[in-house]
């Protein structure tokens, strides 16, 4: 039985790498799945085994990405509870990203510097993947229009929240750039 729990973390352990590798086009497991905590927990696993802390930045906001596209696909499946908890998870995984950058090498060297950058241009495509569905999304709203107020008003909440989020990294990045 110790054998097979081995085998199984084993290939887990090698596995992850290269899902983790491939870059997040569509949202793969949704909140409304039963799968979904197994998925964010491979995720958090993914970032446990990450010990660089630039690398880790740069993968949690790979995952925040993957969750963004949760929040884009249950909210255009009216599934409003769904994609509030693919926003919570989205900033969870971007507070990790604030951890990551805050724990950079305090030294100011030209390799630290390149990491930040790297995760500054990492960030920045997030920015522009949260602002193309919000506006994706709200367009959406405006043609269809078959949704109440209320639920436009969560969505709107929901939209802004998730550009608030992204935004609190970039203050870290900034602060640790200077």
């Amino acid at each position: 039985m110790k054998k097979i729990n081995f085998v199984g973390i084993l290939l887990i352990v090698l596995i992850l790498p290269i899902i983790s590798a491939q870059e997040a086009t569509d949202a793969g497991v949704t909140p409304d799945s039963f799968l979904w905590s197994l998925d964010k927990a491979l995720d958090n696993l993914n970032l446990l085994l990450t010990f660089d802390k630039g690398e880790k930045a740069k993968k949690g906001i790979e995952i925040a990405r993957e969750r963004l596209l949760e929040v884009r696909e249950m909210v255009e499946e009216n599934k409003l509870e769904a994609a509030e908890n693919a926003k919570e998870a989205h900033g969870n995984f971007l507070n990790k990203v604030k951890d990551s950058i805050k724990e950079l090498e305090k030294d100011n060297s030209t390799e630290e510097i390149k990491k930040v950058i790297e995760i500054e241009k990492e960030l920045k495509k997030h920015e522009d993947n949260v602002e193309e569905i919000n506006t994706e999304l709200k367009v959406k709203i405006k043609i269809e229009g078959i949704i109440t107020e209320e639920q436009k008003a969560l969505i709107n909440s929901l939209l802004d929240s998730l550009k608030s989020q992204t935004g609190e990294v970039e203050i870290e990045i900034k602060n640790k750039k200077n």
